[in-house]
C-alpha cells in the first residue's frame, strides 16, 4: 500500500489560482456555501435585472485577497444567471484606453462560449428570440444553423423581431444579422463586423447589412439591446489587479505617476458608462480590496455611486466546508487514477478540520496539502494534522535501498518517444488547432516542473481565446495578484491573408492592442 501512497502522492499536483476559462465549467470539486453573503446579493442583482424593462441595476463589487475563490465565485454567477435564461460575459482589461474594445471583444468572443447542457449562449441567444417573436419552424431552423440560410429568412427574422419591438430590430438590425451569420456556417462574415473591421467584398451587402462599420462601444451597446429582450445579463471584469497595480511593490502604496493615474481614470470612467450603455445588465468588479481603494481615490463619487460593495470575502470560516473541499478536490483526482485512499481527506487528518480552526482561504489550503505530499515523497508518509503546522522535509526513512521512483516513467516516456506519430511534417494548415495545443501545454508543463515551482508562481494552461494554443503566466507579486502572462500559437498556414489574420487574432487575445497615432502595439 505504502508504493501506491506514495504514486498517489505524487500525482498532487494541482493549478490552485483559477483562471478565466475556469469559470466556463463546473469543477468536481465546487462546494457550494463558501460565500453565501455574496450569493445573496449575487442572486438579488441578476433578480433585478431580469425584472427590469431596460435599465440596469447598480452594479456589485466583489473584494477579497487573492485565493479567497472570487474567479470561482464568479462560475458560479455564471451559472446563476444562465439557469434565469440569461448570458454572462467575462471581462478581462488589457488597458484603460481600449476599455470598450476589450468589453466587445469579450462579448463576441463569450457568445461562442457554451452552457453547462453544451449550447453556444448566441444559439440560446437566437432560439429565444425565435420564440419571443413567434418565428415559424422552417426559418427557426435556418436561423438556429439547423437547415440553410438564406437572406429571405434572415428578412423574415426580422420582420417579426420588428413586432416585438420595432426600435430595436430597426436601430440594431446589422448587428442582429451580423449574430445570426456567427452562429451559421458563415460565422467568419458575422465575426468581422461584430470585431469592427470594414467590409472586404460584397459578403454584407448579400446579407442586407451596411458596410460601414460601428464603433466598439457601439457594438457592446447593440449586442446588449438585443440580449435584453430575452433576458437578464451579467458581465464581469476580472483579473483588474496587475493593471491597477502595476508599478506598486506593496498594499496601501499611494499611486505614482501621471501615467498610471490617468489609467486608473480611464477604467474608473468606463465602469461609470457600463451601466449606462447596456440594459437589463449586472455588471459585476472582482478585485483585491487595495485595487478597488484605489479606483476609489481617483475616480468620481459617480463612477463609486453606481457599484455596491458586498462584503468582503474572506477565508473558510467553516471547517466542514473545508473538509467537504478538501474531499471533493481528492476525490477527484484519485479517482481518475483508480486510487482508493485510507479515508477520504488522506493524506489530511481529520483532526486537521476540528479543534482550534483557523479559517484559511481555499489556495492557501491547497498549497499546503502541496507542501506536505511532496515532503512525504522524500520521507516518511504521515498525514497532516494541521494546515497551520510548519512545512518540513521528513527525514528520509533508512528502511533499505531506495527505490527508483521513476524507472517507471523513463519506461513510459521511452515507449512514448518512441511511438509518437507526430512530427513537423504533418502539421498543416487545416489540423493546427487540434494538434497543436496539448503538445504545447505538455511542453509548458513540462518546463514548469524541470524550473520548480515550489512558490507556485508559474502556471501554464490552455489559450484563453481559440485563437491561442496555450497560456503561460506566472505571478509577480501574491498581495497585489499581479501577474505576466504569454500567448503561444502555431501559424502553419502559407497564405498570407490567412497568415495574418491569424497573427490578427492571436495578437487581440493576447491582449496587444495598436496604438491609434503611432500605429505600434501596446
Amino acid at each position: 500500500m505504502t508504493e501506491d501512497q506514495r504514486k498517489a502522492l505524487a500525482k498532487l499536483r494541482f493549478n490552485s489560482a483559477e483562471t478565466p476559462d475556469d469559470v466556463w465549467q463546473t469543477p468536481a470539486s465546487h462546494v457550494d456555501g463558501m460565500h453565501a453573503k455574496a450569493e445573496v446579493r449575487i442572486r438579488a442583482g441578476i433578480a433585478d435585472a431580469k425584472a427590469s424593462t431596460g435599465p440596469s441595476p447598480v452594479g456589485l463589487v466583489l473584494q477579497g485577497r487573492r485565493g479567497v475563490g472570487k474567479t470561482h465565485l464568479l462560475g458560479s454567477v455564471r451559472r446563476m444567471v444562465q439557469q434565469e435564461g440569461g448570458y454572462f460575459f467575462l471581462i478581462e482589461l488589457t488597458a484603460g484606453k481600449v476599455f470598450w474594445d476589450d468589453v466587445a471583444d469579450a462579448m463576441r468572443s463569450e457568445l461562442r462560449r457554451t452552457d453547462d447542457h453544451g449550447e453556444l449562449q448566441v444559439t440560446a441567444l437566437l432560439r429565444q428570440l425565435c420564440a419571443v417573436a413567434g418565428v415559424p419552424e422552417d426559418v427557426t431552423a435556418a436561423v438556429l444553423d439547423q437547415a440553410p440560410l438564406t437572406p429571405e429568412h434572415m428578412h423574415v427574422f426580422l420582420s417579426r423581431l420588428r413586432k416585438v419591438d420595432s426600435r430595436v430590430a430597426v436601430e440594431c438590425g446589422d448587428t442582429i444579422r451580423a449574430l445570426v451569420l456567427y452562429a451559421s456556417e458563415y460565422a467568419d462574415v458575422g465575426m468581422a463586423y461584430l470585431q469592427g473591421l470594414p467590409d472586404a467584398g460584397d459578403d454584407r451587402r448579400h446579407w442586407g447589412i451596411q458596410p460601414q462599420t460601428k464603433s466598439s462601444r457601439v457594438l457592446v451597446r447593440d449586442i446588449s439591446r438585443v440580449l435584453a429582450m430575452t433576458g437578464p445579463c451579467v458581465v464581469a471584469i476580472d483579473q483588474l489587479d496587475t493593471l491597477v497595480n502595476r508599478g506598486q511593490d506593496a498594499i496601501d502604496e499611494a499611486v505614482s505617476g501621471v501615467e498610471l493615474a490617468q489609467e486608473i481614470a480611464l477604467i474608473a470612467d468606463g465602469l461609470m458608462q457600463l451601466r449606462e450603455t447596456t440594459r437589463r445588465t449586472l455588471s459585476i468588479v472582482a478585485c483585491l480590496p487595495n485595487t478597488w481603494k484605489l479606483l476609489h481615490s481617483i475616480a468620481s463619487d459617480t463612477v463609486i455611486d453606481r457599484f455596491t460593495e458586498t462584503p468582503i470575502l474572506g477565508s473558510i470560516i467553516d471547517p466542514e466546508v473545508a473538509r467537504t473541499l478538501v474531499e471533493r478536490w481528492l476525490g477527484v483526482i484519485y479517482r481518475r487514477d483508480g486510487f482508493v485512499p485510507p479515508h477520504p481527506t488522506w493524506p489530511v487528518a481529520a483532526s486537521a478540520f476540528g479543534g482550534a480552526w483557523v479559517a484559511h482561504t481555499p489556495r492557501e489550503m491547497l498549497k499546503r496539502i502541496h507542501a506536505h505530499a511532496e515532503a512525504c515523497l522524500s520521507g516518511e508518509i504521515r498525514e497532516l494534522r494541521s494546515f497551520d503546522e510548519p512545512t518540513e522535509v521528513a527525514a528520509p526513512v533508512a528502511d533499505g535501498p531506495e527505490p527508483d521512483y521513476f524507472k517507471e516513467f523513463d519506461a513510459r516516456f521511452a515507449h512514448l518517444r518512441a511511438t509518437a506519430a507526430i512530427s513537423a511534417g504533418e502539421l498543416k494548415q487545416h489540423n493546427e488547432d487540434e494538434l497543436m495545443p496539448a503538445l504545447l501545454l505538455a511542453g509548458l508543463k513540462a518546463w514548469i516542473n524541470e524550473v520548480g515551482n515550489d512558490d507556485m508562481a508559474w502556471d501554464a494552461g490552455p489559450g484563453e481565446s481559440a485563437s491561442l494554443h496555450a497560456g503561460l503566466r506566472r505571478t509577480l507579486n501574491e498581495e497585489l495578484d499581479t501577474v505576466e502572462r504569454w500567448g503561444f500559437r502555431l501559424i502553419a498556414s502559407s497564405h498570407g491573408n490567412r497568415v495574418l489574420r491569424r497573427l490578427r487574432d492571436a495578437r487581440t487575445a493576447a491582449g496587444v492592442r495598436v496604438g491609434c497615432a503611432t500605429g505600434t502595439w501596446c
